[in-house]
């Protein structure tokens, strides 16, 4: 019977190991795939991200500010395509909480995160700033690793970004002059110079300017969306004063202060469940006051920079141009008016 059983066994024993080995080799490929995922993150589906950013809107609106970032942090580093949408402000309070953090605790995850973050939102110098700090905190070869390569693709963007802009600004800047006009026949006539190169020059001054205009247009646009979603914070927050009954004539002014009213019963916890409920309405109005006063400054900003590029780049005016034959010809008129 033992013998029997014998090579039974050692087929099981074959393929308990085979079966061992492959685990092992799709861990390792699997290991291997994951090297290039950003640390720190929490990582979802793209269906998943989908819902976590409205998740996050969601709390946003009731007031919940952390849940609101830890969604909306999964979901547009999942799914990057997100961060094209409305974010009603989560997008700058989420760099302005890692900027905090990386500021108080000098810890790794904040400035990794934050330079991931940046990047993400076309901050690049921040980044590299950011990537540059959390490398001198890595402490194993394989975490030094894959922020040199983030490190290194930031750089390369950079750079290249650089170059394209100091190409536009010289071909915008540069303004040949008119070459002097050719004299033929006896008439003394000339041929029209070659403006080429102004040419180019007006078109490409005429597409920053688009930029430009077109920034603030877009600006505008977000300015007048973000107008009625204040308007509507500043409704909801006269009406928390109200008990949500849709009045608007500010009469309990117990919401933020203490109550004077000898008739009115201080231990009441239904009074401290709508004070709480007007702190978050008020709350709210104020961080969407906050973002709109910081868009306004933004359009300000940017008329400034139209404004100074067309004071630096004046327009090329053709008039300046010598016509055709002009100056022979109109000293021909002089000597037959003598």
């Amino acid at each position: 019977m033992k013998t029997k059983n014998k090579p039974g066994l050692n087929a099981l024993v074959k393929a308990a190991a085979i079966c061992a080995a492959l685990v092992l080799i799709f861990a390792g490929a699997a290991a291997g795939q994951n090297q290039n995922e950003p640390l720190y993150f929490k990582l979802i589906t793209q269906e998943q991200a989908e819902e976590y950013y409205q998740q996050a809107l969601d709390f946003k609106k009731t007031g919940n500010l952390d849940s609101a970032l830890e969604k909306f942090e999964s979901a547009i580093v999942s799914k990057r395509i997100l961060l094209s949408k409305d974010d009603a402000g989560l997008k700058r309070a989420l760099l302005e909480k890692y900027r905090t953090l990386s500021e108080k605790n000098k810890e790794i995850e904040a400035y990794y995160k934050l330079a991931y973050l940046m990047d993400l939102t076309g901050d690049l110098e921040g980044s590299e700033k950011n990537y540059s700090t959390a490398l001198e905190l890595a402490t194993t070869d394989t975490i030094k690793q894959h922020i040199t390569s983030l490190l290194n693709a930031v750089k390369k963007d950079r750079g290249y970004y650089q170059k394209l802009g100091a190409q536009s600004a010289a071909a915008v800047t540069e303004d040949p002059a008119p070459p002097p006009a050719e004299e033929t026949g006896a008439n003394g006539g000339g041929k029209k110079p070659d403006n080429s190169g102004a040419e180019t020059a007006r078109k490409i001054r005429e597409s920053k300017i688009a930029d430009y205009r077109d920034k603030i247009e877009e600006i505008d646009r977000k300015i007048a969306d973000l107008e009625k979603t204040a308007a509507e914070a500043k409704k909801e927050e006269r009406k928390s004063k109200n008990d949500w009954s849709g009045r608007e004539d500010f009469k309990r002014d117990w919401r933020n202060t203490e109550p004077v009213d000898p008739l009115v019963d201080k231990s009441d916890p239904y009074q401290n469940t709508y004070r709480r409920r007007y702190r978050q309405a008020k709350s709210e109005r104020e961080s969407v006051e906050k973002e709109l006063e910081a868009l306004k400054e933004e359009k300000t900003k940017a008329e400034e920079e139209l404004k100074n590029f067309e004071l630096q780049n004046p327009e090329f005016s053709s008039e300046s141009l010598p016509e055709e034959g002009g100056g022979p010809q109109d000293n021909g008129g002089e000597s037959r008016a003598e």
